[in-house]
């Protein structure tokens, strides 16, 4: 479970006192935390709700990053936070991956609600493409 990779990731952290490390993976722990005690989600939580966890927290550093200057050492700090949690998400799909998707899901159903195509396809991709994206694409491929 991707829960137990990020929980024994935190403690070799610890161990090495890597506080950025820590930082990070110390973060999504917290998030998983407060996942949990929601109530929210089924429990032991799913891979795929964990990274989604992952996903807010990598948005998180990205916003905060963006406060700081390319040559700046926090800069580079959050950086390399990131590109650490990154290596736990799925390979994020492209456009056109979608779209043939998307052709592959109306050819199959005969589907023609924008709405209903909008939504099997945003399940379908989980965390591995922006989902506000989608009904921009499912719009272009059905127009044409």
């Amino acid at each position: 479970m991707l829960y137990e990779v990020i929980k024994n990731k935190h403690t070799e952290a610890i161990k090495s006192r890597n506080s950025l490390l820590k930082s990070a993976y110390g973060n999504v722990l917290a998030k998983i935390m407060v996942a949990e005690k929601s109530g929210n989600y089924p429990l032991p939580l799913e891979d795929s709700v964990v990274e989604s966890l992952i996903v807010k927290e990598i948005k998180e550093l990205e916003e905060t990053r963006s406060f700081y200057k390319p040559s700046d050492d926090k800069y580079e700090d959050i950086s390399v936070q990131i590109a650490e949690l990154n290596q736990y998400l799925p390979k994020p799909l492209t456009e056109t991956e979608v779209e043939s998707m998307i052709l592959g899901y109306v050819a199959a159903t005969e589907e023609t609600n924008k709405g209903k195509i909008t939504g099997a396809i945003a399940k379908a991709v989980g965390n591995r493409f922006d989902k506000k994206l989608i009904k921009g694409i499912v719009d272009k491929v059905l127009e044409a």
